[in-house]
């Protein structure tokens, strides 16, 4: 989500823009602003209702207390050569893609970011969010062999105790029954990583990881940045994620 302030004076919020960040996020910040910032109960009332209506339509663009917050489509993707392509696109995003040249035209290329792929008899999938540095994202493929995976493949009771890890359950510091052997597999790779230091490669069951360098790319055109197309999947309703407040900002824990 980007924010655009108003300028003192100005009849419209189209002064500059400032921060972004994930939704959600954006939202947290609503709130906080609303019990410790805000300058009068006007603009405390304004904000909870804002984001009480953000936790009830799908709303791509608001108004309020002199800021116009926007949901905006940043394209992901990474260059691909001999050892790693992407799958092909459907063609209504293709159609959204080449109907964006003409409605906005510039391009922002914001940082790199790093992720965890790996290869299927398509080609190539995330299996990760971005990371800011390759470090982060060889960390989070540790963490899935450690302690998701496991859990995700039955191998780690969910409800374990939270520090259970595959390592300890192969050394046999928890109780894990009739699949005790398997967990030795995951904490084997784990240690694999970790021991080949900066590794940007590893093969865990005949499953290629790989930590591979994308970039985002952020279109603009006259009415400023590009926000969802059609063709984006959004299968996450609105949804409450905060407690009440009240017209002072304070918060109501539900009973």
């Amino acid at each position: 989500m980007l924010r655009r302030r108003s300028r003192p004076g100005s009849p419209s919020p189209d002064g500059g823009l400032c921060g972004g960040g994930y939704a959600g996020a954006g939202n947290r910040g609503h709130l906080r602003r609303a019990k410790d910032d805000a300058g009068d109960r006007a603009e405390r009332r304004a904000l909870p209702a804002a984001v009480a209506r953000l936790e009830t339509e799908r709303v791509d663009r608001l108004d309020v207390a002199g800021s116009r917050y926007r949901v905006v489509r940043a394209e992901e993707y990474g260059g691909s050569g001999p050892d790693g392509a992407g799958e092909r696109f459907p063609d209504e995003v293709r159609e959204d893609s080449l109907r964006a040249l003409e409605t906005h035209p510039d391009v922002l290329l914001l940082p790199a970011t790093f992720e965890v792929v790996e290869r299927t008899a398509k080609g190539w999938k995330t299996v990760s969010g971005p990371y800011a540095t390759a470090h982060e994202a060889r960390r989070s493929l540790d963490f899935a062999l450690r302690w998701a995976w496991p859990r995700m493949h039955g191998l780690i009771p969910l409800d374990a105790d939270p520090s259970a890890d595959a390592r300890t359950f192969a050394e046999g510091g928890a109780t894990a029954g009739p699949v005790a052997a398997e967990p030795a597999g995951y904490a084997g790779a784990a240690d694999a990583l970790r021991a080949a230091g900066r590794v940007n490669r590893l093969q865990f069951r005949d499953t290629v990881h790989q930590i591979v360098r994308t970039r985002r790319l952020l279109r603009w055109g006259p009415g400023g940045p590009q926000g969802p197309c059609p063709s984006d999947v959004d299968g996450q309703d609105p949804a409450r994620i905060h407690l009440p407040l009240d017209e002072d900002g304070n918060v109501h824990p539900e009973e």
